[in-house]
Order: structure tokens, then sequence, then C-alpha cells
């Protein structure tokens, strides 16, 4: 049996009890830590690639490929 704690999505720190319900810290006072760090586009733009890959017929510089078709280049 595993337990589930509920993480702020804005600083990755457990939720204090009576706020597990809620996304982000606030109720009882600001996030004790700083915002994670937000992903570059280059990197959303790889694990995109490696999700679509795991478990299709191509190969992985086909999906990136068709991923600039559709996304366009990464600056």
């Amino acid at each position: 049996m595993t337990i589930d704690t509920t993480r702020c999505e804005l600083c990755g720190e457990a939720m204090p009890e009576g706020e597990t319900m809620f996304k982000f810290h606030g109720y009882s006072g600001p996030c004790p830590k700083p915002p994670l760090p937000i992903a570059s586009p280059q990197d959303r733009r790889n694990a995109l690639a490696n999700a679509l890959w795991m478990g299709q017929e191509h190969t992985l510089p086909e999906i990136q490929d068709i991923l600039t078709i559709h996304l366009g280049e990464v600056k």
C-alpha cells in the first residue's frame, strides 16, 4: 500500500494537512520554497518525443521530425 502525498504544483513541497485538496499553498501561508524551475521548450519537446516514442513503431528521430513539422523548430 502506498500513501500518496499531495504536493504543491508551484514549489513541489508536501501540502499541509487540511490543504491536500488544493493544488497550491496559500491558505495557511505562502510556499515554503521557491517555485520549481520551468522546463525549457527544448526539454518539453524532448519529453514529449520520448513519451510518444514509447511503444510506437517509429524511431525517435522520426518522432522528432514529426514534432518539427507540427510545432516548428525550437529556438
